[in-house]
């Protein structure tokens, strides 16, 4: 994953959401696909990411470089 588009996936996660979606458990693994693949439209990614428990997982899990991104990008 670029740069780039994790900068975009952090300020997305902190956005306001459209309409306020859990994420299944079982949904993890393909929704986390989709995002990774910018397969999904940035208002459905707002939504996925105000689900804190699939943003912890999936910050954790996909986004390696997220903490030591974070700490040099004041948030």
């Amino acid at each position: 994953m670029n740069e780039k588009y994790l900068r975009e996936l952090i300020v997305l996660s902190h956005m306001k959401p459209y309409k306020n979606i859990r994420v299944g458990t079982y949904e993890y693994e393909s929704m986390a696909e989709l995002i990774e693949d910018a397969q999904l439209p940035y208002m459905q990614v707002i939504d996925v990411l105000n689900d804190k428990r699939f943003k912890d997982w999936f910050f954790e899990k996909y986004l390696s470089s997220f903490d030591k991104f974070q700490k040099s990008v004041k948030i």
